[in-house]
């Protein structure tokens, strides 16, 4: 019986995601998910109670994902000379996991839009944020914590920004804007006091 519900769970799970991929986060309702997944309605609410917390345990199975990837790039033994290689590290590493990014744009779109599905992932928020935090004043920015977690929270959107820039680009596109996303951080952790080099 629990393997069972744990098969049902991933159906709808997977389903969420394919309808994510290819149409994004409007196309999501609980008829369409049963549809892909081969399931009823009323199984997808023995599961789930509603479509927003579907995409919250697709959103925090990501976050787990993405915050796993920043302890490894921000762990003290994989942290660069300089914030800006640190950052470079970063993404190499997020562009290697698996995670469509069409899913991220979506989920982020949804999470936008939808006052309740925000606000049962704002403490993911929060431990990126704090995750951020962490590596400037590494750096050594002198910047409040507080001020600081404000500066996260924009860099949060730039990573948003290049996200929704990077839809149907090239390769080469998608490089560039990358690049452009990382100089702006490294401008704004600057500006905040964190250095470029290590002491």
């Amino acid at each position: 019986m629990q393997n069972r519900s744990k098969r049902t769970r991933e159906k709808v799970l997977a389903a969420a995601e394919k309808v994510l991929c290819e149409d994004g986060f409007d196309a999501i309702t609980t008829r369409r998910l049963a549809a892909v997944a081969g399931i009823s309605v009323g199984s997808i609410y023995e599961y789930f109670p509603s479509v927003q917390a579907v995409l919250y345990q697709i959103y925090e199975r990501r976050l787990e994902e993405l915050l796993a990837i920043i302890d490894r790039a921000f762990g003290e033994e994989n942290l660069q000379e300089s914030l800006a290689d640190t950052l470079l590290q970063y993404y190499r590493m997020q562009r290697q996991a698996s995670f469509p990014a069409r899913v991220d744009l979506e989920l982020r779109d949804a999470i936008d839009r939808d006052a309740r599905l925000a606000e049962m992932t704002r403490h993911f928020q929060t431990e990126l944020s704090e995750r951020y935090v962490t590596l400037l004043k590494h750096y050594g920015s002198n910047w409040s914590t507080e001020d600081l977690l404000k500066l996260a929270e924009f860099a949060h959107q730039l990573d948003h920004i290049n996200l929704k820039m990077q839809k149907g680009r090239s390769p080469e596109d998608r490089r560039l804007f990358g690049g452009v996303t990382i100089a702006l951080f490294a401008e704004m952790a600057r500006h905040c006091g964190a250095m470029q080099d290590r002491d």
